[in-house]
Parts: C-alpha cells; sequence; structure tokens
C-alpha cells in the first residue's frame, strides 16, 4: 500500500470521473496473475427499523469462474441470518450462485438483487467469536432494486491504482434501496438507503494493517457519503484518508477525515462512532453514528472470505456495524460503519 496523494475537489455532473459504464459489468479474468480476483458488495438499509441485508460476492481461487457469496440479514431486533453460496453466472451482467443472483440491469444507475435460500440464525456475539453458516437454518429470501444515488466513485483515477492492496481498480456508488427481506414467516421491508462497491484485480490481504470504512444516506435531503482511511500492517501509517459527500449535485472529496477506532469485535464498542470531518481552511464539522446491530466476517490471507471470526491465525477480522447517522446539522440517516482490524492490534479506539 502506497501513500495517496488526494487534494480536496469539487466535480459536477453525473458521471464526473467519466467512468467506463461497461466496468459495472464483470470483467475478463485474469490467471495468470497471482491472486487475481473480482469482488462486489450490496447493501441496503431501512433507515426507520434500521434492518437490512449484505451481501458480499467474489470470485474463488483456483477457479475463477466460480463465484462464493456471503449473503448476511442483520436485523435491528439482534437476529443475524448468514449463509455461503458457491456457483456460476450465467452471463455478464453480474454474479450468480445458486440462491443469489445480481443483476446490472443499467451501467451507473441500476441493479437488481435476489436471493431464494436459507441461513445460520445467529448473532453478533457467535459472529465475533467462531465460523457461522453451516448450522440449523431458517428460510430466507429477498427482491432487492437498487438505483444510483451518487455518481460512481472511481478509486483508482482519484487515488492511483497502486493506492490499496485488495485491487488494481475499485469503484464505490451510494444508492437507494427498495425491497423486502423474508425469514420464516417474518418480512422485513429494506427500502431505504444502499451502497455497491467492485473491485478487480490482485487480491491480497498479507499487507493490509487494516481500515475504517463507511456509507451514509439521508433521504430528507438526497445527501449521500462515503469515506475510507486505510493503513499498512508494516508501519500502521495512514496511506489512504478520503471522504466522499454528495449533496445539491455536487460531489465533493474532502482528504481529512478521522474516525473512532474499535475495542473489539463482540461489542462492537465504542457504539458510538465519531467522524470529524475538516475542508481546506479547517471549515470542520462532524457525523456521528450509532450502532444498531453488528457482525462479524473475516478476510483471510490470500483472499479467502469467511462468515464469522477465524480465530487463531491473525487474519483480518472486519467488523461490520448497521448504524443510524446524525448530520452536524441535526439531520438523520443510516448506513454502514467497517473497523477491520487484526486481533492483535485490539484494542484500538483511538481515532484515525
Amino acid at each position: 500500500m502506497t501513500t495517496a496523494d488526494l487534494s480536496h475537489g469539487i466535480h459536477q455532473g453525473d458521471n464526473p470521473f467519466e467512468f467506463d459504464g461497461a466496468r459495472d459489468l464483470l470483467q475478463p479474468t485474469h490467471p495468470e496473475l497471482p491472486h487475481y480476483s473480482e469482488t462486489m458488495f450490496f447493501i441496503a438499509v431501512n433507515p426507520q427499523s434500521g434492518d437490512s441485508v449484505f451481501v458480499h460476492v467474489g470470485r474463488q481461487p483456483g477457479d475463477l469462474e466460480m463465484w462464493w457469496a456471503q449473503t448476511i440479514a442483520v436485523l435491528a431486533d439482534g437476529r443475524i441470518v448468514a449463509d455461503r453460496s458457491f456457483g456460476r453466472a450465467p452471463d455478464d451482467r453480474g454474479p450468480a450462485t445458486g440462491n443469489l443472483r445480481i443483476t446490472c440491469v443499467e451501467p451507473l444507475r441500476k441493479w437488481h438483487m435476489t436471493f431464494d435460500g436459507a441461513g445460520e440464525l445467529t448473532n453478533a456475539t457467535e459472529m465475533a467469536t467462531r465460523v457461522v453458516g453451516a448450522g440449523l437454518a431458517v428460510r430466507m429470501s429477498f427482491h432487492v432494486e437498487f438505483s444510483a444515488a451518487a455518481p460512481v466513485c472511481d478509486f483508482a483515477r482519484i487515488l492511483g491504482s497502486g493506492a490499496f492492496d485488495w485491487a488494481n481498480a475499485h469503484q464505490e456508488q451510494n444508492l437507494w434501496s427498495k425491497g423486502q427481506l423474508r425469514i420464516g414467516d417474518e418480512t422485513f421491508d429494506v427500502t431505504g438507503v444502499g451502497f455497491r462497491d467492485h473491485s478487480t484485480g490482485p487480491r491480497d490481504f498479507s499487507k493490509m494493517g487494516g481500515d475504517h470504512f463507511a456509507f451514509g444516506g439521508f433521504p430528507a435531503s438526497r445527501r449521500t457519503f462515503h469515506s475510507l482511511v486505510a493503513w499498512s500492517r508494516e508501519t500502521e501509517d495512514v496511506a489512504i484518508r478520503m471522504f466522499g459527500l454528495y449533496e445539491n449535485g455536487i460531489y465533493e472529496i474532502i482528504p481529512h477525515v478521522e474516525m473512532t477506532g474499535l475495542r473489539d469485535n463482540v461489542s462492537a464498542e465504542p457504539r458510538t462512532v465519531d467522524f470529524a470531518i475538516r475542508r481546506p481552511g479547517d471549515d470542520a464539522f462532524r457525523v456521528t453514528a450509532e450502532v444498531i446491530n453488528h457482525f462479524t466476517i473475516t478476510l483471510g490471507y490470500p483472499n479467502e472470505n469467511i462468515n464469522g471470526a477465524l480465530l487463531g491465525r491473525d487474519d483480518v477480522l472486519s467488523s461490520l456495524a448497521i448504524v443510524k447517522f446524525r448530520w452536524s446539522d441535526g439531520e438523520s440517516g443510516a448506513g454502514l460503519v467497517i473497523r477491520d482490524y487484526r486481533p492483535s492490534t485490539l484494542p484500538s479506539e483511538r481515532s484515525r
């Protein structure tokens, strides 16, 4: 991971980074490159209830035409349903397994995501202390439609392709979601805010120290943001610091943000997460997040993605929290906060 030289920027238009929509589709594979992969994640969160569905997919090491998928429903009442599936995509519109189908309906703008299967009924404590996904199962299904809430942010163009270790190319996009989740005989609305990312290239977590990531959406004002702070394993020096804000048709890149760290994966404490954002000239503002529910996944070396915590190897454990946000002007929103740490580095509550 190299240090990114990021400057403050104001961008306008539906596609300010001139992102090629063809890159939203599945990309050609490169098995000749060590640890090559292609990954995506999607999430939908209901801002009122806090109920959500999260999907993380990628190409399987050793067989790049096969996809793995982590499908996790996270409910505000503390329940979590987690599944891990494998399969092959029928076309280039998006990944698929036997249970899951992700479809790019219109590049840069619209996606569909469906799942029909089952998962292990679990909770945050179990996911932070063991591997989950193959226990007693409950029925789970959903259909979610996503539409663009902000332009695609092309990280390779902004930061340079050598700035991160998880891919050569990486893009992110804030979304609006519309859909329903069914667990057993219960139905949950996951209409509200959403997010996606898409990465291609060699994916190797061995050099990664950790990172803080977040996205948020504010339906009343239509404001959205996403944020990333990442540091190296060797030095713990911060290599990436970026806050992307979209409101009133303007996409603003702010090069300074700090976010509260993590005490442990089991409690997800501190459960109040503060963001300090500063524009040039000491124009500063704050955003606060309150954890609703959380779950853990393991980012194993070189590229194994596991539901729950695989302990004993000091792999990166990703603590993902569904949160409610409060902007500095008092507006409420919702989204996701991710705090990625190796167990040997915890506790680490300090802001980075």
